[in-house]
């Protein structure tokens, strides 16, 4: 073989091929066909020490042409060949939580004030100043609203079902289900005031926070008594693997905008912080006629996750999006709405919907090894899978067994016995697989040993 570039593609040599071809040619050049090139002669090593040199340029042009296609580059090449198809590589982001600050009324908490994850040690640090501000005190008979606070007793409170106080008292103690006459109410701290940050991970990635584990104060603030984050953290992400890019890039080639439910998706994971789409629609006239209880005629729902801001959502599913084809997105946790102006300055809202998160627990036994069990390993192996999972996919009880059983093996301990029970939402363990519905997705919970 030569080395040859033509329509077919480039054909580089082996070093093999090279020697050879180089020493026919000093033969020929010389006329001398008996020239030996073995390498205890100086021609020999000569003549080898260029064809290495000559192998090792055919590769780097081999590398060099390999890196201008799609399937093989990788890394920055890569990221420099995408927006060809109008992709670019979805950056590393942080996990995002809202922090709730409890102490005293007009304490200012500067931004970068720093917490921590109980168990975890991961920090967070605010992205803003907060302002504590008192929220005003309880009053008898009086109606509150899911998400009022009031003070009582040096200490805050959030109601959470509402309801009408009670004739007198109010909400003591430090429950999360405190009933005051027809109100329930939580603790938040003892204070004066309280008020919500945005809060985000120190380190990039899918760091967790579930809701009431960031309570640690690290950089101490005068007039700060405690913190909690009430909701769990929305999960940050690695810098998007050259396999995930290439896949988003195959995709962005149904982009043209034609409201088919393939471009709608493409146009949907184009979106920068966007890391999963699903679209779905009711082509008849007839609400649910597609087995979606609710959703209208002539529509389409597009379920989506990621980090993406609800407008940059927004904008691309108007971009989309088929002329006079309603957008739904009224599935729990809740619709989203968001306002776009179209090229005349008319403004329009279009709807899509989260993905609904389903809290999936592992209880794990082990039983017959002769060394420790490798539960840290173990544990992050089923984390991994967990998040693998994509909006609708179930967790599969034989895959998470098979998991278990191969990782303790690979650390030495040879199990007699492996058995593997799930459970969705802290509901009853069962070894069964835990169903996900179209409309959510599986997120690591905790893994019992029994």
């Amino acid at each position: 073989m030569t080395l040859v570039l033509d329509a077919a593609g480039l054909s580089i040599e082996t070093q093999a091929e090279i020697q050879s071809a180089l020493e026919d040619s000093i033969r020929s050049a010389s006329g001398i066909e008996t020239l030996v090139f073995t390498g205890d002669t100086a021609l020999g090593q000569i003549v080898g020490a260029l064809s290495l040199r000559e192998a090792t340029l055919q590769e780097l042009l081999q590398g060099l042409y390999d890196s201008a296609r799609i399937d093989a580059a990788g890394g920055a090449q890569l990221s420099g060949l995408v927006p060809l198809g109008g992709v670019t590589r979805n950056p590393a982001t942080r996990s995002a939580v809202t922090a709730t600050y409890v102490g005293t009324a007009l304490t200012v908490v500067p931004a970068g004030t720093v917490f921590e994850v109980v168990g975890t040690s991961d920090r967070f640090y605010s992205t803003a100043a907060g302002a504590i501000a008192a929220p005003g005190a309880w009053v008898a008979l009086t109606v509150y609203a899911a998400g009022d606070r009031r003070t009582n007793g040096g200490s805050v409170y959030q109601c959470t079902i509402a309801g009408q106080s009670a004739g007198a008292g109010g909400p003591t103690g430090t429950g999360t289900a405190i009933v005051d006459g027809t109100v329930t109410w939580r603790y938040l701290g003892a204070g004066t005031g309280v008020c919500d940050v945005a809060c985000e991970a120190q380190e990039s990635g899918p760091i967790p926070a579930p809701a009431s584990t960031m309570v640690t104060i690290v950089t101490a603030v005068a007039g700060l008594a405690s913190v909690e984050n009430l909701a769990d953290a929305h999960p940050g992400a690695l810098v998007e693997t050259d396999d995930d890019l290439r896949v988003r890039y195959a995709q962005s080639f149904h982009l043209p905008g034609n409201g088919t439910v393939d471009a709608i998706r493409a146009d949907l994971l184009s979106v920068e912080g966007v890391v999963e789409a699903v679209v779905y629609e009711n082509t008849s006239l007839m609400p649910g006629a597609n087995g979606i209880a609710g959703m209208p005629g002539k529509s389409v729902l597009c379920i989506v996750d990621g980090t993406a801001t609800a407008q940059d959502i927004g904008d691309a599913l108007w971009a989309t999006r088929p002329a006079g084809i309603e957008t739904w997105g009224a599935l729990a946790p809740g619709s989203v709405a968001v306002t776009v102006i179209d090229a005349q300055g008319m403004p329009h809202t279009v709807y899509y919907s989260l993905p609904d998160d389903v809290t999936v627990d592992f209880r794990v036994t082990l039983t017959g090894g002769v060394v420790a069990k490798p539960t840290v390993e173990i544990e992050a192996v089923l984390q991994a899978y967990t998040d693998a999972l994509r909006i609708g996919d179930e967790a599969l009880l034989w895959r998470a067994i098979a998991l278990v059983g191969d990782t303790a093996r690979g650390y030495g301990y040879e199990p007699t016995g492996v058995m593997v029970e799930l459970r969705r939402n802290a509901g009853a363990w069962s070894a069964a697989n835990v169903a996900i519905d179209f409309n959510e997705k599986a997120q690591f919970g905790a893994v019992t040993w029994l």
